[in-house]
């Protein structure tokens, strides 16, 4: 337990930002579940996403040490060496599942307010789906070879296929950053010039200058990373530098690399989504139990107008409603249930006249 809190090590540390955004998260998710709202939408999707990817990033960073493959028997170094691999390279594809999907959430608002997004919607849908497939796959074989090479007790793999896998995921992500910051113009440019948009659901909780700000961020930060891939991928594999022991300097530059790459893009993506409303419909509130009954405000001039206190189902069986089919309760309010139904001295009568000034509602 000792080895694991070396508070002098990064790794140490970077796990234990991890983990506290990762506690925030499983906390909205609550707040999500509780306050029972949609669960198909863009915002559960992008907490769920960051939510695992804060799970394998704090399990990597906390057992850094477990995983290095310099301890144990040479079976025990091959199996923790491609658990090390996977846990490693999979939130890489989880990471830029979310931010690919922020691009058709951007998309979504561009289309719908021309009312266009149907049709574009499957092409996003396709297209979001087809390049996540493709970098999970690429993933796949590289941590495949990456395991043959181990079990051959080779842990540096040839400096052409590492070079090769870092170009890809370098270009992959500045194109992501690129869009990203075309999208989010966009939309931003969209929301100042149509204040409405504030109105809808898809921008209820965000504003211009967030979209504006996160864009412009995440397109800085994709784009660094994106050099720093194609610089270190010129480099021999064997100098290549990862947050080993955590305690050199090698270790704390790459502490500010995950830190920006990581801590603070999955940060910006709360920005937008993070906030859960509450609402009277939590599943322990004490508002649910109440009736058609219960306490309702005081009407108008005409009996029973407002009927927004009522559930959908049971809007025609409230008896005091006028054009209720339960005919034998009193209205509420009478002074004597004995006045007959459609006399002249019921408030109510069984062909209502409006005045002019009412209107027709």
């Amino acid at each position: 337990m000792a080895e694991l809190l070396d508070f002098h090590s990064y790794s140490l540390w970077l796990s234990l930002m991890y983990l506290i955004v990762l506690l925030f998260l499983a906390f909205q998710l609550f707040r999500i579940g509780y306050y029972q709202h949609k669960i198909r939408s863009f915002q559960v999707g992008f907490l769920i996403q960051c939510f695992f990817f804060c799970i394998l990033r704090f399990l990597l960073f906390f057992l850094l040490d477990k995983f290095l493959p310099s301890q144990g028997t040479k079976e025990n170094v091959a199996a923790w060496s491609i658990a090390y691999q996977f846990v490693f390279w999979i939130p890489f594809n989880i990471q830029f599942s979310t931010f690919s999907l922020l691009v058709v959430y951007f998309a979504h608002i561009l289309q719908s307010e021309k009312a266009e997004w149907r049709r574009f919607k499957r092409w996003y849908s396709i297209g979001w789906a087809i390049i996540n497939i493709v970098f999970l796959i690429v993933n796949i074989v590289w941590i495949t070879l990456r395991a043959l090479y181990i079990k051959k007790e080779i842990y540096r793999p040839p400096g052409w296929l590492f070079s090769a896998h870092m170009v890809f995921v370098g270009l992959l992500f500045f194109c992501l950053g690129s869009i990203l910051a075309l999208y989010g113009y966009r939309t931003a440019l969209m929301m100042k010039k149509s204040p409405t948009l504030f109105q809808t659901k898809l921008l209820a909780k965000i504003s211009f200058p967030k979209v504006l700000a996160v864009s412009f961020f995440l397109f800085i930060i994709f784009t660094s990373r994106c050099i720093y891939d194609f610089v270190f991928a010129a480099i021999p594999s064997e100098y290549q530098m990862h947050i080993e022991k955590g305690h050199s300097n090698n270790d704390l530059f790459m502490f500010m690399a995950y830190f920006m790459w990581e801590i603070v893009t999955t940060c910006l993506v709360l920005v937008l989504f993070g906030k859960v409303s509450a609402t009277s419909l939590g599943v322990w509130s004490t508002k649910r139990s109440t009736t058609i009954f219960d306490k309702q405000p005081r009407y108008s001039a005409v009996p029973h107008t407002d009927i927004s206190y009522l559930p959908k189902a049971e809007m025609f069986n409230d008896p005091r409603r006028y054009d209720s089919d339960d005919e034998t309760l009193p209205i509420r309010g009478m002074k004597s249930s004995s006045i007959a139904y459609g006399s002249s001295s019921s408030p109510v009568h069984p062909y209502p006249v409006r005045s002019i000034n009412e209107g027709v509602r």
